[in-house]
């Protein structure tokens, strides 16, 4: 699952990282793998949890005539930033911001699939030409620690999530800096899951009850057909 909220950039706000509390339930979708140590289309409470805060700097290259650029993998494989779960029947709840810095990020998976697109296929991510490039762009202050809208929810051996990092300059050289910091600030929600064998209604997602529905990636970026969906054709 992943979800983004993006504030207007205009805006300020104040903001508690809210994050799934022990006792609350989650359900599934049937779209999930069944690979990943989760059983999907099942219910599970959250029975542990444990909020930790990660942050990562990075050294951005301005995009220049290279296209420049940094990838950073979120998930356990190597070289990765190791946030997701290392066994079955756990949840990572990774909540996604950014301290300002003169670039953008997108996000990605696979490395070759940015995920927040357009369906027309003259309208794809093409780093090389200026208006494609920063298609799905978020900018630092749209997601920040005090008030951050990106979630993740990640399983152990979900498929890899790539934020990739740009500048475009500084404040004092817009075009011409060569380098930036970028500091992406992880806020990893660790819960501990256990199996609902027959939920009440109270239990599953709304419309029934109280609990969170999770999608697999896939559906909220729209890559599945519109029949696996749900939705006419």
């Amino acid at each position: 699952m992943l979800e983004i909220q993006l504030k207007p950039m205009i805006r300020q706000a104040s903001f508690t990282v809210p994050g799934l509390k022990v006792g609350q339930y989650v359900t599934f979708s049937a779209a999930w793998p069944t690979e990943l140590g989760i059983t999907p289309g099942r219910t599970y409470q959250v029975m542990m949890e444990q909020m930790v805060r990660a942050p990562r700097e990075f050294i951005v290259p301005a995009m220049g005539s290279n296209n420049d650029y940094v990838e950073v993998n979120l998930s356990n494989e190597s070289g990765g930033q190791l946030l997701y779960p290392t066994s079955g029947g756990f949840l990572h709840e990774i909540f996604i911001a950014f301290k300002p810095y003169a670039g953008f990020a997108q996000m990605f998976s696979p490395s070759d699939q940015i995920l927040m697109r357009m369906p027309s296929t003259a309208e794809v991510y093409t780093i090389g030409t200026a208006r494609l490039r920063v298609l799905g762009a978020i900018f630092p202050e749209q997601s920040t620690e005090d008030d951050p809208r990106i979630r993740l929810m990640a399983v152990y051996r979900m498929v890899s999530v790539f934020i990739r990092l740009h500048v475009l300059g500084t404040p004092s050289t817009p075009t011409t800096a060569a380098f930036d910091k970028s500091v992406i600030v992880f806020m990893v929600n660790r819960l501990a899951l256990r199996p609902i064998a027959n939920p009440t209604p109270e239990q599953l997602p709304p419309p029934q009850g109280r609990g969170l529905y999770i999608p697999y990636l896939d559906e909220v970026t729209f890559r599945m057909s519109p029949s696996s969906l749900g939705v006419a054709a």
